[in-house]
């Protein structure tokens, strides 16, 4: 992995990074492997992705900065149970393999930060849009009786999300987020039907807040005590949306 970082003007620069990943993944099956796949064998894989980062920062002011990144990332890929493509096969399913491929990601995110009231209350905020190619689900294929990963070939993810800091005074800090999620699957050659469904494990929404207080004790101790709120929305577990 590598990074330069260029001022383009006095309040803006421009970041180039990149990040290489290569994870060599071995399976050995048994001996006693029945009634598909090969008994003994060794099956070796192997997954890549150079990562590009591009950010773009302008900073009009000491107490405000505006960001524009794009990005690629990685997921490795895993085996299933050998032989299982050849059963789906036996079965009528298209898309089962042997082995998970990798999981990729084209992102690109426009945000902000501040900071108002002599550094008493930072604000960020951040839209995004990304793409993810071959997302890996673990899924329960009733058609074969198998625990497996496959890919969903296409989901899209575009959200916002929205944070404030606020220090009332020296002791007290106030604090929520919020966040916003619309995703879809856009291809699944496993089950088509399954399409124009939102993605799994996605919560739409998030919201958390809380408080905290830091203050001298005594000469040797501080008082500290916290609270935090936290809500997930519905999120489903299954591409169908049962």
């Amino acid at each position: 992995s590598g990074s330069a970082d260029f001022s383009l003007t006095d309040s803006l620069d421009l970041s180039l990074a990149a990040r290489y990943d290569r994870e060599e993944r071995t399976q050995d099956v048994s001996p006693l492997q029945f009634p598909a796949g090969v008994p003994g064998a060794r099956n070796e894989e192997s997954f890549d992705k150079l990562q590009p980062k591009i950010t773009f920062r302008y900073q009009p002011s000491d107490d405000m900065n505006w960001y524009l990144t794009w990005g690629e990332g990685f997921r490795s890929g895993q085996f299933n149970q050998n032989g299982i493509a050849q059963v789906a096969a036996g079965a009528g399913l298209n898309g089962v393999s042997d082995v998970a491929d990798q999981e990729e990601s084209e992102s690109l995110e426009l945000g902000f930060k501040g900071r108002f009231a002599d550094d008493r209350l930072r604000v960020n905020g951040a839209v995004f849009s990304t793409d993810v190619e071959g997302q890996q689900f673990f899924s329960f294929i009733g058609a074969i009786s198998a625990q497996i990963l496959t890919n969903i070939d296409e989901v899209s993810l575009r959200g916002a999300e929205f944070d404030v800091v606020l220090r009332p005074t020296d002791e007290w800090q106030l604090y929520a987020a919020i966040g916003y999620t619309d995703s879809e699957i856009e291809a699944y050659t496993v089950d088509p039907t399954a399409v124009g469904n939102l993605a799994p494990y996605i919560a739409r929404t998030t919201f958390n807040a809380g408080a905290q207080y830091n203050a001298p004790f005594t000469s040797w101790s501080n008082l500290f005590a916290r609270f935090d709120y936290e809500r997930r929305g519905e999120q489903f577990w299954d591409v169908n949306n049962t």
